[in-house]
């Protein structure tokens, strides 16, 4: 499947600056892909360090008023960092970052939940948002649903080839998106020099 006909991870770019409406839901953000392995350890919260994540999801979390981009919700929010894929030369891009609700960000995340009474909430929470929304499950939610005897029923999404492009070792991330200054990207380089083979900066 070429990039362009892959329907998922399309970047929102949600206005930073202007708050229009109350707030924006789009359930199709919890379909996101799964992040490469190869680059479980290689992020922007990670890279520019904790004083710039903060400022970043508190304008995130502002935009939407509080609420969750994919289900509505109030409460406390989360910061999920979403990303583009060239499957066929296995680099990623950072596209934007959203405000989830636990649930929402962790049935994207769900395989790193370990008790299970937790996991099955989470995807039960997923799977109804998905199919009040009339849209596809990921397949390993859909196989865990199966074992738990939850029962929807729906068609897979993540083909081997896409499975087999994810386990790539040789994926790099591409932060050109975020403009950093000079500064930022010294700071990369004295810092986490050990990641610089997986990044593309400039």
């Amino acid at each position: 499947m070429k990039q362009s006909e892959f329907p998922l991870n399309k970047p929102l770019k949600m206005n930073l600056d202007k708050v229009d409406v109350p707030y924006a839901t789009d359930a199709s953000v919890i379909l996101d892909l799964p992040i490469p392995p190869a680059l479980w350890t290689v992020n922007p919260r990670r890279l520019l360090g904790k004083k710039w994540w903060d400022a970043m999801r508190k304008k995130v979390y502002q935009r939407n008023n509080g609420f969750c981009l994919a289900c509505g919700s109030d409460g406390r929010m989360e910061a999920h960092e979403r990303y583009t894929y060239d499957l066929k030369n296995h680099i990623s891009t950072f596209a934007e970052i959203i405000p989830l609700c636990n649930k929402c960000h962790l049935f994207i995340h769900w395989r790193g939940v370990d008790n299970p009474n937790k996991r099955r909430a989470i995807l039960i929470h997923g799977m109804n948002l998905l199919k009040a929304n009339h849209l596809l499950i990921p397949e390993l939610a859909f196989r865990a649903s199966g074992i738990w005897g939850i029962g929807f029923k729906t068609k897979l999404y993540i083909t081997d080839e896409v499975k087999d492009s994810l386990g790539h070792p040789d994926w790099k991330l591409d932060i050109r998106p975020l403009q950093l200054t000079d500064k930022q990207i010294v700071y990369i380089q004295g810092t986490l020099p050990y990641v610089l083979g997986k990044l593309i900066i400039e």
